[in-house]
């Protein structure tokens, strides 16, 4: 795999300031209300069908209204918002043809239409497909963290975008103790304007992080508040469908040249603070084989791991000093080198988490580009390890394009709450 780097308007600044509220933030001087009318979006697509999920404060019934390339319509329905998960459902939108732009309304129950929301189709796995993705992570609606970010993202021609968790900041004081109060972070969040202007424009694959739960959740959470766990992820479900029941971790195709793996790192991982070692997990042993064989077995020319959590937290002191791959190194030096034993080639690691972007160009020979906040608080950037080739500390969302050709081309660009380039690098297959 052969990289080359172009430095493009690198950021070094160690903090930004925080924009306040204004009528186009749609928080009108304060955190949108818990309980908003209703929201929408799509996810999980793919050459075939998509996932629409929705909202309705009062519940019953909605009826989606999909465009069709020459113009004509096809009715799916009905859509239950069922009062058992939050006033909340899905639908599948299937029959689709590959690599094809639609655009449907929901029409609820009491005449209310939704804003038009657009999708395009995967391509076919067997043919190439010029397109770009965005991904980050870490959303706060409540106007301290207020920025232009979303509607930059909106903007961009992206096929979708991949949320790496924290989204929402369930456990913001007071924390929630009930599913009530764990569904109401998440209707807050969702119905917000500027978030719901970005899921109308691009489907959504996302994955928890910590936050949806609380804060760094790891095995010993798990053992000892296993019912907060479990009403925590019920609400996780009802706001993001996913096509299967059993696992929230997976993997697809957008066409030849890429193969994505989204992995869940909370809820199969041992305790933060257990010693280092072959038993100390952060996926698991069955995820982490499935990820290894699809590794293996994948023709794609890029393989794009998505971890919420960093390869190396730079963040050493308290209160962050273990929610990281670094002290689970017995196990993620293990995946690097079946990677290396392997020659699995085109290998790049998406993440999140440390609210900064940096890029890093490990001696092992691997590359993770690290993005985020889009909503939140930006820390005091600490002293660079010797793997960093670049880092910026403000708002930004990392864009993934892939370029079909001999050999096809990767090109990540992180960009800024105003959609301004800070950093750019290509990668060739």
């Amino acid at each position: 795999m052969v990289t080359r780097r172009e430095w493009l308007k690198l950021s070094v600044a160690a903090g930004v300031g925080l924009l306040g509220c204004s009528a186009e933030n749609d928080n009108d001087g304060g955190c949108p209300p818990l309980d908003p009318d209703h929201a929408v979006a799509t996810f999980e697509v793919d050459d075939q069908s998509a996932i629409v999920s929705a909202y309705a404060a009062g519940g019953g019934l909605a009826t989606v209204t999909l465009t069709l390339p020459d113009g004509s319509e096809r009715n799916y329905g009905p859509l239950e918002l069922a009062i058992d998960r939050g006033n909340t459902g899905e639908l599948v939108l299937d029959n689709l043809m590959p690599n094809t732009s639609y655009s449907y309304v929901l029409a609820f129950e009491g005449g209310t239409v939704s804003s038009t929301c657009h999708f395009r189709t995967a391509p076919v796995p067997t043919e190439s497909a010029d397109y770009s993705l965005l991904f980050s992570a870490d959303i706060d609606v409540c106007p301290e963290f207020d920025s232009p970010i979303f509607d930059a993202m909106a903007r961009t021609d992206a096929a979708f975008f991949v949320c790496l968790g924290d989204w929402p900041y369930a456990d913001n004081p007071p924390g929630p103790e009930t599913l009530a109060e764990y569904r109401a972070r998440y209707k807050q969040v969702r119905g917000a304007g500027k978030v719901q202007r970005l899921v109308a424009r691009m489907p959504t694959y996302a994955i928890y992080d910590d936050h949806e739960v609380w804060n760094n959740w790891d095995g010993a959470l798990r053992q000892s508040q296993p019912e907060r766990v479990q009403m925590a992820l019920r609400a996780w479900d009802e706001w993001f469908p996913l096509r299967s029941d059993n696992v929230r971790y997976r993997k697809w195709k957008w066409g030849r040249d890429t193969e994505l793996f989204l992995l869940d790192t909370r809820l199969y991982r041992s305790a933060n603070a257990d010693p280092d070692g072959p038993n100390k997990t952060m996926l698991g042993a069955a995820q982490r084989d499935w990820l290894l064989n699809g590794l293996e077995t994948s023709t794609a020319a890029f393989k794009l791991i998505f971890t919420t959590v960093p390869l190396k937290f730079a963040r050493s002191l308290a209160p962050f000093p273990d929610d990281h791959w670094g002290v689970f190194t017995t196990e993620r030096d293990a995946i690097w080198a079946y990677i290396r034993d392997n020659n699995i080639s085109g290998v790049v690691f998406l993440t999140a988490d440390q609210h900064w972007f940096a890029a890093h160009h490990f001696t092992e020979g691997h590359i993770e580009f690290q993005v985020g906040p889009l909503a939140r608080g930006i820390p005091e950037l600490p002293p660079a390890g010797p793997e960093v080739v670049a880092r910026s500390a403000q708002y930004n969302f990392g864009e993934i394009r892939i370029r079909p050709g001999s050999p096809p081309e990767l090109q990540f660009n992180c960009r800024d709450a105003n959609g301004e380039l800070i950093y750019s690098e290509t990668i060739l297959g």
